[in-house]
């Protein structure tokens, strides 16, 4: 389902329902991360998903319910459509039960277009597939750019209404996730992207904790009328790392 005009994953004022432990997910989950080294066959492998800032990204997105959310992780944890296999992967699924999420990072916009083409094309198909570059990035002293299966992570998005401001409104974003990465303690890194079609802004975060972003909905620290509503509408979620692996 979606979460719509609430707080955005990482500036939001209401959390999608997330109380789960990180050690709660299910058994074939805690899994080693390189249970998605069949996307890079051929090749070593390390069983984190580094995050590079220069690289182009897709992100697809599948909405379950708690009953089809198994059938979407196994299908996200396979290797991706098509003849080239992208750099990373990692696996997300929300503690809810309401999305799966396939991140993978390609090393050149082209290898990332072409995959892009083709990516509709798995059962279940994804509701979304976003062609996504990095616009800023946020982290602790020392946190590295990696994410594993030990971490509780969100990735949210703001779908735009209207493409013309996608500029401000990323502007406006990367700020005020700037300073919360810097002011709240729990937050370990948080970075915007922007979809190549203007279509959307998305972030990714890393969290000490699967409550994440309801620190904000605690403190109240947005009003009932956001600073993104004249702009897009919003969905989040805080996600376990189901599975990871980047191609050496």
């Amino acid at each position: 389902m979606r979460a719509l005009t609430l707080l955005p994953a990482i500036l939001v004022g209401a959390v999608a329902a997330c109380g789960e432990s990180k050690n709660s997910r299910p058994a074939s989950e805690r899994t080693p991360a390189s249970a998605v080294s069949d996307t890079t066959a051929g090749a070593s492998a390390r069983a984190v998903f580094v995050y590079d800032t220069a690289s182009t990204y897709i992100a697809e997105i599948w909405d379950t319910d708690s009953s089809a959310q198994a059938a979407a992780v196994t299908h996200a944890r396979r290797a991706p459509p098509g003849s080239q296999s992208p750099r990373a992967v990692v696996v997300l699924r929300a503690y809810n039960g309401q999305r799966v999420v396939r991140l993978t990072r390609w090393d050149t916009p082209e290898a990332a277009a072409a995959y892009a083409a083709v990516a509709h094309t798995g059962v279940p198909a994804a509701r979304y597939v976003e062609e996504l570059s990095v616009r800023s990035l946020g982290r602790k002293a020392g946190q590295p750019l990696v994410l594993d299966t030990s971490m509780a992570a969100q990735f949210s998005q703001f779908t735009m209404r209207r493409k013309a401001p996608v500029d401000t409104l990323q502007a406006m974003a990367a700020g005020m996730a700037g300073g919360m990465v810097q002011a709240e303690p729990t937050l370990k890194l948080i970075s915007t992207l922007t979809a190549r079609d203007s279509s959307v802004v998305a972030f990714v975060g890393v969290w000490d904790n699967p409550k994440g972003f309801e620190v904000f909905a605690e403190r109240k620290t947005f009003t009932a009328k956001p600073y993104w509503e004249p702009f897009a509408g919003n969905e989040h979620h805080m996600m376990a790392v189901v599975a990871a692996s980047t191609r050496m």
